[in-house]
């Protein structure tokens, strides 16, 4: 299509929607009417796209926020039509820039979100094959205004007018089991668009929703919030970006928004891999490159190895396999920005990954102090004898990049400290480089 083409769908699909000419249309029914026509649009290249992607190796970025700014304007602009749509609307009596009052999709806060945003704008750019994984939240951080004088904050209910850049994909919902818990994960595809439309790449986030919506039992008796509370309790893990987690219950909300995030993203890469290649798993990292974004997203490691250990793979193989699959971006070393999980509350929420994590803890201490015998290592998180707490921060679990987290967290304190050069020759004894 071009502009004018485009306005003219969106003018049709403005009387089927909302049944009032193009004109007469709020910011926000043009915005759906616009989006529509241009989903209309790209909906052959993107499956085209899609599918010539999946049939080889391609990359994927998982990260807990995405800030996508306004997509309408964005996604106008890279497909070559905002200044000739501009102009088609406006001899319908229609000014474009009534789309200002649109939100963006409130899925991020900040430089980690754009980070990752970019990356995926940057890739369909240069047609580089890479998928974006994250969580479709409800609400976002939240909104800002003064009230007498004060910050006041509401929540940011982004798709109240509804979401007109995803298509909810529920033939492709995967179960997320945690303790006391099960979960389904729908997810919701948003086209990427490369500049000049060179390539249409896809971010999946995964909604949260409940496997029996309603205990119709415990509704008839009128017990009606406990009829809910399953519902309830799973969709408060996709309600709400970053909840406070000054106690426990949101501490433990985190923990299942990071696991929901990682489980359903393997679930759904190994379900394509096996339909492609069956159960040659040794073959899963010739075709998959996992790169996480900062420390949300590293119980994928401990759980691709669980979910390949299920499937008859050995410790060791699921071990290497993971080494070969995934790479870790690491924003900061600042103590106060690391995430540390203590295992009681790990345990509250996924227990089945917790004994790999412990085996995963033996075996790196195992190999570096292999590496370095001549030096007195110890390794922060301890194990039982230290009260059961286990660190779960910074590029641990980046089984590639693993020394560099010795370094910083395992040696030092009251063990000897490495030198530069020492740790260059100890890095290139280890690593081979």
């Amino acid at each position: 299509m071009n502009g004018e083409a485009l306005a003219a769908r969106a003018a049709e699909y403005a009387l089927i929607n909302e049944h009032k000419p193009l004109s007469a249309c709020g910011a926000w029914q043009l915005h759906n009417a616009l989006a529509a026509a241009a989903m209309e649009d790209i909906a052959a290249q993107w499956a085209q796209d899609q599918a010539a992607q999946r049939g080889g190796r391609f990359a994927c970025y998982l990260s807990a926020e995405y800030l996508t700014g306004r997509m309408v304007y964005n996604n106008l602009f890279v497909m070559g039509l905002l200044d000739t749509c501009r102009e088609a609307l406006a001899r319908r009596g229609v000014d474009i820039a009534a789309l200002e009052d649109i939100e963006d999709a409130a899925l991020g806060n900040g430089g980690l979100g754009r980070l990752a945003a970019c990356f995926l704008d940057s890739a369909a750019a240069m047609r580089l094959p890479l998928y974006g994984y994250g969580l479709r939240y409800q609400y976002g951080l939240f909104k800002q205004s003064f009230v007498n004088f004060r910050q006041h904050e509401e929540p940011d209910d982004w798709e109240k007018f509804g979401d007109p850049w995803s298509i909810r994909r529920a033939d492709e919902a995967v179960t997320v089991q945690m303790k006391g818990l099960s979960v389904l994960a729908v997810p919701y595809d948003m086209p990427v668009i490369g500049y000049g439309r060179a390539c249409i790449g896809t971010l999946r986030l995964w909604q949260c929703e409940s496997l029996a919506p309603l205990d119709f039992d415990q509704f008839n008796r009128q017990h009606y919030q406990t009829a809910v509370r399953g519902k309830n309790a799973a969709e408060d893990i996709t309600k709400l970006l970053y909840p406070n987690d000054t106690l426990r219950a949101g501490k433990q909300l985190r923990l299942r928004q990071q696991y929901v995030l990682c489980s359903a993203t393997l679930q759904d890469l190994l379900r394509n891999f096996e339909t492609a290649h069956g159960a040659d798993y040794p073959r899963f990292a010739d075709y998959h490159a996992l790169q996480l974004n900062d420390t949300h997203p590293t119980m994928a490691i401990p759980e691709l190895m669980r979910l390949l250990m299920e499937k008859g793979v050995s410790f060791d193989d699921a071990l290497r396999i993971a080494r070969q699959t995934f790479a870790y971006t690491n924003h900061t070393v600042m103590q106060e920005a690391l995430e540390k999980w203590d295992l009681a509350l790990m345990n509250s929420v996924a227990p089945q990954i917790v004994s790999i994590i412990k085996a995963l803890s033996r075996r790196q201490l195992e190999e570096l102090r292999a590496a370095l015998p001549d030096t007195e290592i110890w390794y922060a998180a301890g194990d039982e004898s230290t009260g059961g707490t286990w660190r779960l921060d910074n590029d641990y679990y980046d089984m590639r990049d693993a020394f560099h987290m010795y370094y910083m967290d395992a040696v030092g304190n009251d063990a000897k400290r490495l030198t530069e050069e020492e740790l260059a020759a100890a890095h290139k004894k280890y690593w081979g480089y």
